[in-house]
């Protein structure tokens, strides 16, 4: 029987390690700390070289961020509404414009009337914090449009032809009957010398140097109404309607006439609409909008 010798290699002891491995085991130490959650998004890990702690925001890595960032436009009630349901929560705050002095330029083109912030968050530390917005934005209509153009300066008789022409349907007082004379005689009057235009707060007279066949006969005073009332829904996806007076002031330039329209009430009527706009988001969205300049 063979006696077979077994030898048994000693453990190293610590002092034997070399630098390198040291390193290498300190560093899969640090690896395998388990890192600890501080607030909603915060990972806090542990570094053991001089006790240091490092923080990190876990929403950076994400794929698919949590928190939206971006400013979207919105054009009606109905559809702010269906945006904001899954958004919106007690830090969700709606700010709304003033638009007195604006009338005309509300007619004229978009306006961004209400910002919601859906992130109002006030702590400025929190990331991305009032970053994700909602904008209602009040669109003119066709109609609203056309009668911002007639009131931003003087009109030529073939120009106000157009707007009485074109604003038929928008145009409640005088009727039609009267309206359908004053186009008629504007029209015959074109080439007409024009003497003088009396104005009395009610109805005018644009008197004529020569005689013209005119819609009542053969004469030389044109009567015309000195305002007229308009009633049109002004922004596309808002119902709303609004009666505004146009004053109508003609001015004689040799053998011609101008008109200049202004509507001295049409901010109050926007205003009007603006808050009954308002009164919608409350009811749609639960939240009561702050009224800005």
């Amino acid at each position: 029987m063979t006696e077979e010798n077994t030898i048994v290699e000693a453990p190293r002891s610590a002092d034997t390690l070399t630098t390198g491995t040291l390193e290498e085991a300190v560093a899969n130490a640090t690896a395998a700390q388990v890192p600890y959650e501080v607030g909603t998004h915060g990972l806090f890990v542990h570094r053991p070289e001089g006790f240091a702690i490092d923080r990190f925001d876990v929403r950076e890595f994400e794929d698919t961020p949590r928190r939206v960032e971006q400013t979207q436009k919105i054009v009606g009630c109905d559809s702010l509404q269906r945006y904001l349901a899954p958004h919106q929560s007690d830090n969700t705050r709606a700010y709304l414009r003033d638009v007195y002095g604006r009338g005309r330029e509300m007619l004229a083109g978009d306006t961004d009337l209400c910002t919601v912030i859906i992130d109002d968050n006030e702590d400025d530390n929190v990331p991305s914090a009032r970053a994700h917005r909602a904008v209602l934005v009040l669109r003119p209509t066709a109609a609203a449009r056309r009668w911002a153009k007639a009131l931003s300066g003087q009109l030529n008789q073939e120009q106000f032809l157009n707007v009485v022409a074109d604003g038929m349907s928008e145009i409640a007082e005088p009727d039609g009957a009267q309206l359908h004379d004053l186009i008629s005689n504007l029209h015959a009057i074109r080439r007409a010398e024009v003497e003088s235009i009396v104005r009395t707060g009610g109805e005018g007279t644009i008197q004529l140097k020569e005689n013209v066949q005119l819609s009542a006969g053969n004469g030389n005073k044109v009567p015309f109404p000195e305002s007229m009332e308009i009633v049109l829904t002004p922004f596309a996806a808002h119902g709303n309607v609004i009666s505004v007076t146009v004053k109508i002031q003609p001015d004689a330039r040799g053998d011609a006439v101008l008109f200049s329209l202004t509507a001295p009430g049409l901010d109050d009527a926007l205003a009007a609409l603006v808050s009954d706009v308002a009164t919608e988001i409350k009811e749609r969205t639960e939240i009561s909008p702050y009224w800005t300049p």
